[in-house]
């Protein structure tokens, strides 16, 4: 519980860096410098996901080749919207829905294997 504080610490001196700099060029610059260390935390907070995804990989017996493709899409939506809202706020709408159009087509790319294994399991299932 403690980390969420320090989050909302981190984020609240990023909102008044920003509020404090407005019209200055280093505005974004303080902003990030106190963001940094909260998506530190925020990636320490995913630990225990990725542990339960892996006792769930070794509890159900399926390859881990099933789970890859969730995880590889999973990371490429968080850095494609993060990547287009970096864009957006440059003013560029058209690059951010371009990077979210290309995140959507990468996702689809990198689930194949976890279509095919899901095809083949259901014509497994239909011939008996």
């Amino acid at each position: 519980m403690e980390n969420f504080g320090k989050l909302l610490l981190l984020v609240l001196a990023a909102c008044i860096a920003s509020l404090f700099l407005r019209g200055s060029p280093f505005r974004s610059l303080a902003a990030l410098s106190a963001l940094a260390p909260a998506l530190m935390l925020l990636v320490g907070l995913l630990r225990p996901v990725g542990e339960f995804a892996l006792r769930l990989s070794e509890l159900s017996g399926l390859e881990p080749a099933v789970f890859q493709p969730v995880w590889k899409a999973a990371a490429i939506g968080l850095l494609s919207q993060m990547a287009g809202s970096f864009c957006a706020d440059a003013g560029e709408q058209a690059l951010q829905k371009l990077l979210e159009l290309g995140g959507i087509v990468t996702m689809l790319y990198v689930s194949l294997p976890l279509y095919e294994a899901v095809l083949s399991m259901l014509q497994r299932l239909m011939e008996g």
